[in-house]
């Protein structure tokens, strides 16, 4: 391999990862939802992780199912994290770490329908090798602290095509350990 295709590897390696594209619709069956957030206009979200302790300035897989128990069709976006997602910490004292960046504009790379009783499962790719100020545009290049932290996770859907006004969708909040 030739040192300009190794560059273009490990820069598509690098975007696939960072676009939150190393998904899939495969559920994993070591995850277990047990813990789901409110329900939001017949629509929850849970969120699960193979391990709650993650080495400082690493990455980590989200595992996260959303389920429709209403009685229309609603619309779910298939982008990356910042697009449909947003993912945060927050320390015991109420600090919170975005790990996701706020998109400039909203934009839904597809819409697809979920219809009544459907679920659907996605992994998402995080790290806390660094961070984005309250603005959500700029990251910082500094690691997310060691320390014990609540993870948040939230995600639009559509509920209305017609609209395309999205709702927000909180998920179960869990402890997770940056060591």
């Amino acid at each position: 391999m030739s040192l300009k295709q190794l560059f273009y590897t490990i820069c598509f390696a690098a975007l696939w990862v960072a676009t939150g594209l190393a998904q899939t619709t495969n559920e994993d069956s070591t995850v277990t939802f047990t813990n789901w957030g409110e329900d939001g206009h017949g629509v929850q979200l849970a969120i699960a992780l193979t391990n709650n302790a993650v080495p400082a300035g690493s990455g980590f897989s989200i595992f996260i199912r959303m389920k429709n128990l209403s009685t229309n069709i609603i619309y779910v976006g298939e982008s990356s994290l910042g697009g449909n997602y947003s993912v945060s910490l927050k320390d015991d004292f109420g600090k919170a770490y975005i790990l996701t960046r706020t998109p400039l504009v909203n934009t839904y790379n597809m819409l697809m329908p979920m219809h009544p009783g459907e679920s659907r499962y996605w992994v998402k790719l995080a790290g806390v090798n660094k961070y984005y100020k309250p603005s959500g545009i700029f990251a910082t290049q500094e690691f997310v602290p060691m320390g014990s932290y609540t993870l948040e996770v939230t995600r639009t859907f559509i509920r209305d095509k017609t609209s395309a006004q999205p709702e927000s969708l909180k998920a179960n909040l869990l402890r997770m350990q940056i060591e």
